[in-house]
């Protein structure tokens, strides 16, 4: 019989035919008993067989073009008979070869099979009914191939004996009191043996998941192609892909910077810490799901936040913590008993793990090591919940399934070479499918052990070569969304029928509710142009949501969402960073879960607990203390920094600029402090804004450019003159400090930093000035990272991390100091004069902080980071610390200690207890390698007062 290699290629004439679903192979089954008289068909009994049992499947032909289809059909399969009109074509033939060619699963081929040769409805073969089996399968699969080769009969009978043979038992398979025409197969016999030979697979594998090219119907070609501009794979920017600074000759030189009149006192720990109170905005396209209880699960950054509404009805936030990479996926299953729901997250960027953790405690229970390079992009548990289906993040579209308990991999492909939209289980744990801009794409096992086996989605003669952006499972049904907003149907691997065509952009999110009977939704299906469709179990449209109407077209289009059947409302994340729960019954019933600001690029804070923001267009007022938005103005213009002046009456905003603009061209304008309205627009540079900062008596305002020079203006006279433009830098300005004489309130000196490193000084006129002459300047903030008081900060941070902004918790001496990492993590310094600083650290944010800003007073200070990598506002409470009873044990460079909430809880269990949780891990150690030289080390003097800050390390993991 032989082993067959690779695909067979279909005849033109049997192409239709190919990749029939299963119901339809059924069907042509029984209309062939009912139609047939016999054994034999004719050809007009075939076509009647056709038109009756395919009529909606070729619903696109005409009846006529149907005959054609069936006359060619019958054609080849009567190409060896005599020539004459009465020809007739074998029906067990016909149906076993269509069945091998059909969409069905293996299995199901092989029971259909057994069924159709079992005449003696016994549940049992005998060796003439499965010879005959193999006989027309083997006849009726060359009849419809292009292949020339031709198979012995002998060979074929030797193939169906060999079964006969191997499934009796040892001790008759030798006795001549039993022959083999005396033993039959029954069904799961039939089935071992027709899958462990190599003959029969290699056979079914050749006539498998065969695929036709589909003929493409006309459409708006123009229109689709502006749709599929707007799709986004399921892959996530994550540090990882960002450039590497360029080597900067400076850290060589720190040693030259310190100064050698400051005595070192011994190791102390900060005497201030952080404690989380507050994230504003969320991780865009990540999803958000909802607990059984109702409580809210959403990823900022690197952190998954549960919220929930307490007893007063004011909201309340949580936090788990065990990330450090973005979160790029979250998917919640409910177990039951009294730990309650278990929710998987997963992230991406270096060393990515996806961790297993209960909602109720926020403790974890299993974290296991990402197969993916470069992470997760999409995670979902299995319909038992005991396994998880993970997609990578890279151009592989590597695939895993994992045994999450076990943390044990299972299976594990790959698809590289398309774009994924969208990945899922399906009915059961053993089949899951992704959504590819190339196809859809099917993987099926046959029992728990087995491995998954891929097979492409087909739609022959239903559709076109349409993008299928979504994918999901109401009950036994497939249903997949697609580019032009139209819903269909899948049986097994074939596209069978087109439910709906919602008409508002492609769909971007399907989501059926998990173990829940609702009597009206039973599938939610969200549209790129913001809308919801509540389908019911017939699919049909239920209800129609749109929600947030009055936003944009780019802030409406929906990236999550989740059905409560119990509350009945719908929690919706749109791409503008906001989630949102709106109820089914009233869409005015809406609350706001998360609202951030996408796009971020600047912040700026107020006294009393006000911070200003500006991303793309737009300038947000948040009031610190009530978690809210206080006012929001659209600018006509693309924002990239802001800044208050001293007295809160005016706020300064800087214009981004895609390449240059002209010289005419607004680049900043002057808001009024108390109600956004404009004061005053103005032009200096013709690139975009970096950096703005005034002065501390309000009476000037600098702006850093990408130009690299810095534009001073005038506040105090009308029209906000141009004072001075100082030229030096040879990058874009990354910061920028107003100083002045020791024991003057007028400022007169800057300092500014650059991307690549450098520091300078000038004045307010802008002529440069020498570090040295700097030494007795007192600075009114504090934002520029390139400073001798930072220099222990800097050394240490690993040679991968580096400081990307900086703030003290106030201008006071002594004072401990805030440093934001590239890791996306807060380190906090005190400011005893050591060589080996100690420090705490935080994580939270996924990407670079650029911004870090205290606001309050000493009776109540509030910290507040921003990083444009997760878009996303952190809000840090200020915690007062105590040692008395001193550290835990004698620190090194990779200790790792909580800070104490409590002195009189740090008794010697404690401290004993600590020092066994120490991490002297590989990422912790110093790295021998020469290290970079930083050019800002060679021009920067240690002032006279200087106080040095500190380096070796106290590590502090944020609460759980």
């Amino acid at each position: 019989m032989g082993q067959a290699i690779g695909k067979a290629h279909i005849q033109s004439g049997a192409k239709p035919f190919v990749n029939l679903p299963r119901s339809l192979v059924a069907s042509l089954s029984q209309s062939v008993y009912e139609v047939a008289e016999g054994f034999g068909l004719g050809e007009d009994e075939l076509k009647k067989i056709v038109q009756i049992s395919l009529h909606e499947y070729f619903a696109r032909l005409s009846e006529s073009s149907i005959d054609e289809c069936s006359e060619a059909l019958f054609a080849l399969f009567s190409a060896d008979a005599p020539d004459v009109k009465e020809t007739l074509i074998d029906s067990f033939e016909f149906l076993a070869t269509i069945c091998v060619v059909s969409g069905m699963q293996l299995d199901e081929k092989i029971s259909f099979i057994f069924n159709l040769f079992d005449f003696n409805e016994t549940g049992k073969l005998n060796i003439n009914e499965a010879t005959l089996a193999f006989r027309a399968l083997v006849s009726g699969t060359m009849k419809i191939s292009s292949t020339s080769a031709s198979i012995e009969v002998d060979v074929i009978d030797k193939v169906a004996l060999e079964g006969f043979e191997l499934s009796m038992p040892d001790n008759l398979n030798y006795s001549q009191a039993m022959a083999v025409e005396d033993h039959s197969l029954n069904k799961q016999d039939f089935f071992n043996y027709v899958f462990n030979c190599a003959e029969t697979t290699s056979l079914l594998n050749h006539f498998d998941d065969i695929f036709i090219e589909e003929t493409e119907q006309p459409r708006s070609s123009a229109c689709l192609e502006k749709e599929e501009e707007k799709l986004a794979p399921l892959r996530f920017h994550t540090r990882m892909d960002d450039n590497l600074p360029p080597d900067e000759p400076w850290r060589d030189q720190l040693r030259f910077l310190q100064s050698s009149g400051d005595e070192e006192t011994i190791q102390s720990p900060p005497v201030d810490g952080l404690s989380l109170d507050w994230i504003y905005g969320r991780n865009v396209a990540t999803p958000a799901v909802y607990c059984s209880n109702g409580d809210i699960i959403y990823a900022a950054g690197s952190t998954v936040v549960k919220y929930s509404i307490d007893g007063d009805g004011k909201a309340v936030q949580e936090y788990f913590m065990g990330h450090f990479g973005h979160v790029t996926s979250i998917d919640v299953f409910n177990r039951g008993g009294s730990l309650g729901d278990v929710v998987a997250s997963a992230d991406a960027g270096n060393d990515p793990k996806i961790c297993a953790w209960y909602a109720n405690t926020l403790s974890s229970i299993v974290t296991i090591p990402s197969f993916h390079q470069n992470g997760t992009s999409k995670l979902i548990f299995s319909p038992s919940g005991e396994l998880l289906l993970s997609l990578g993040n890279n151009e592989l579209n590597s695939v895993a399934v994992y045994n999450w308990q076990e943390k044990k991999i299972l299976f594990t492909s790959k698809l590289a070479g398309s774009d994924v939209y969208d990945s899922t289980f399906l009915a059961s744990d053993n089949s899951f499918g992704l959504c590819t801009k190339d196809a859809v794409y099917f993987w099926t096992r046959l029992e728990v052990n087995a491995p998954y086996s891929k097979h492409r989605g087909v739609f022959n003669r239903l559709s076109t070569k349409e993008v299928m952006t979504a994918i999901a499972c109401v009950g036994d049904r497939v249903i997949t969304g697609s580019l032009s907003g139209r819903v269909w149907i899948w049986e097994g691997r074939v596209c069978t029928k087109l439910v709906e065509a919602l008409r508002s952009g492609p769909i971007t999110r399907l989501h059926v509710p998990r173990n829940v009977s609702h009597e009206h939704v039973a599938l939610c299906v969200a549209t790129h142009g913001g809308s919801i469709h509540l389908m019911n179990g017939n699919l049909e449209v239920y209800r129609r949501l749109v929600p947030n109407k009055r936003f944009g077209d780019t802030e409406r289009i929906i990236d999550t969402m989740c059905w409560d059947p119990d509350l009945e409302t719908v929690l919706v994340g749109q791409s503008n960073n906001g989630l949102y729960q709106m109820s089914v019954c009233n869409e005015e019933d809406t609350r706001i879960v998360a609202i951030g600001h996408h796009g971020v690029q600047g912040m700026a804070t107020m006294r009393n607990s006000h911070i200003a923001t500006v991303g793309k267009d737009r300038i947000k007022v948040w009031d610190a203390k009530r978690h809210s938005v206080l006012q929001e103005s659209s600018v006509d213009a693309t924002l990239s920094c802001v800044s208050y002046n001293p007295l809160e009456d005016q706020i300064a905003v800087g214009f981004g600029a895609d390449g240059t603009r002209s010289s005419l061209e607004k680049s900043f304008v002057i808001l009024n402090g108390k109600d956004l309205q404009t004061i005053h627009y103005g032009c200096n540079s013709v690139k975009s804004l970096t950096v703005c900062t005034y002065s501390n008596d309000g009476k000037l305002v600098a702006f850093g450019s990408a130009d690299t020079s810095i534009y001073i203006h005038q506040c105090t006279e009308k029209g906000f003159p141009l004072l001075a433009k100082a030229r030096g830098h040879s990058s874009p300005v990354s910061s920028i400090d107003f100083g002045c004489e020791n024991g003057s309130n007028v400022a007169t000196i800057l300092r500014t930093n650059s991307i690549s490193g450098e520091a300078m000084f000038w004045t307010t006129r802008g002529k440069v000035q020498t570090p040295l002459s700097q030494r007795d300047t007192v600075w009114g903030s504090q934002s520029c990272i390139y400073t001798a008081s930072l220099e222990r900060a800097h050394n240490s941070y690993e040679e991968e991390e580096h400081v990307t902004s900086c703030c003290p918790l106030s201008n006071n001496e002594g004072q401990s100091v805030i440093v934001g990492g590239s890791s996306g993590n807060l380190r906090v310094f005190s400011s005893s004069r050591t060589s080996k600083p100690l420090f705490l650290e935080y994580k939270g944010h996924s990407g670079s902080i650029q911004s870090i800003a205290v606001s309050g007073d000493d009776s109540h200070k509030a910290v507040h980071t921003m990083s444009r990598g997760d878009s996303c506002l952190f809000q840090w409470n200020h915690i007062p610390l105590s040692w008395e009873q001193g550290l835990p044990c004698s620190l090194t460079s990779s200790s790792k200690l909580q800070p104490p909430s409590d002195v009189s809880a740090l008794d010697m269990s404690t401290m004993i207890e600590q020092m066994d949780n120490l991490d002297f891990s590989k990422r912790c150690e110093r790295k021998s390698a020469v290290q970079k030289v930083r050019p800002w080390t060679r021009s920067i003097v240690a002032p006279t007062n200087f106080v040095p800050n500190i380096g070796g390390r106290l590590r502090s993991e944020e609460r759980r």
